[in-house]
């Protein structure tokens, strides 16, 4: 497998503390439909159909539930718009009522309500795997009852024990996603070879820059691209002539075997046809504004900055 590398025709930028945003709109619309339509969706209707003894009404109570969760979701669009703050519920809570209501609130979904749905969460999971699976069963023993009263007993079935290690694997997992960089360099083994593109004499634009243009001699690349994977690095994606420029340069080095773009921030306003394959963030701006991308090593602070064009 081709060895990658990265090659920035501008700024590098060190890792940053603080939450990460990394959920687009796609990841984001999934999460919410995943919480909607799971294991539960399996159990649910079923237990309605006891209740209601008829598909008519088990379709109302449906149509009835989807009608208030759609008021309930404009209802939360509302309050998310008007207190743009993490904590969701803890939030609307806490300022409409008191701060007490909103510590109950979140200790009663962290004790109670969270817990509650993972455990029948994964109950159902096992319960269905039990199906495909018939040695997954809740009368398959690894623990026999213990009678602690006449109505209580404790046990460890097979199924509750696939119950369990799914909420241990689900949590393990969670906690991978901030060390996601760190865990593919321990599996790949292979640090990523990192050079600098100097595009001087590669810009279109140096017969306007003035009569006579100041023109640095070209720096090699430090590193081999040929029939490597490389991914250009830049700060701004704006127009795409700077990673036009660097596209030319990087070929004059080699022949990679595959080019990528990863940019901090997308502005759009593009005059030529490229796009990159990881962005950052996408900002919507207008001719008239720049944005500035500060760091500590250059600017000694890391920010970046939205400004408006001087004349």
């Amino acid at each position: 497998m081709p060895e990658s590398i990265a090659a920035t025709p501008s700024r590098s930028k060190e890792g940053t503390t603080g939450f990460i945003r990394e959920l687009g709109l796609l990841d984001s619309t999934m999460i919410v439909a995943g919480s909607m339509i799971g294991s539960g969706i399996f159990i649910v209707p079923a237990e309605i159909a006891r209740q209601v003894g008829s598909a008519g009404w088990l379709l109302m109570v449906w149509v009835v539930a989807g009608l208030l969760t759609v008021a309930a979701a404009l209802s939360y669009g509302e309050l998310a718009a008007m207190m743009p703050k993490a904590g969701g519920q803890y939030v609307y809570l806490r300022e409409a009522y008191s701060p007490l209501w909103g510590f109950l609130y979140g200790w009663t979904l962290f004790l109670v309500i969270q817990t509650g749905t993972i455990a029948a969460v994964a109950v159902g999971f096992a319960r269905f795997l039990g199906v495909l699976f018939p040695a997954i069963s809740p009368t398959t023993w690894i623990v026999p009852p213990i009678d602690l009263s006449d109505s209580y007993a404790i046990s460890l079935s097979v199924q509750q024990l696939v119950g369990v290690l799914l909420i241990v694997f689900l949590t393990w997992l969670n906690t991978r996603g901030i060390r996601l960089g760190k865990l593919i360099h321990q599996i790949e083994k292979t640090p990523v070879s990192v050079g600098t593109l100097d595009i001087t004499l590669y810009r279109d634009d140096l017969s306007t820059v003035g009569a006579s243009p100041v023109i640095q001699k070209a720096t090699p690349l430090g590193v081999e691209i040929g029939d490597r994977n490389v991914i250009l690095v830049d700060d701004v994606l704006y127009t795409g002539r700077t990673i036009r420029a660097a596209m030319d340069a990087l070929f004059d080095h080699g022949r990679p075997r595959r080019v990528q773009l990863c940019v901090l921030i997308d502005r759009g306003h593009r005059e030529l046809p490229i796009e990159a394959a990881f962005v950052g963030r996408t900002v919507q701006t207008s001719d008239m504004e720049i944005i500035e991308v500060r760091l500590s090593e250059i600017d000694s602070e890391e920010q970046v900055v939205l400004v408006e064009r001087t004349a």
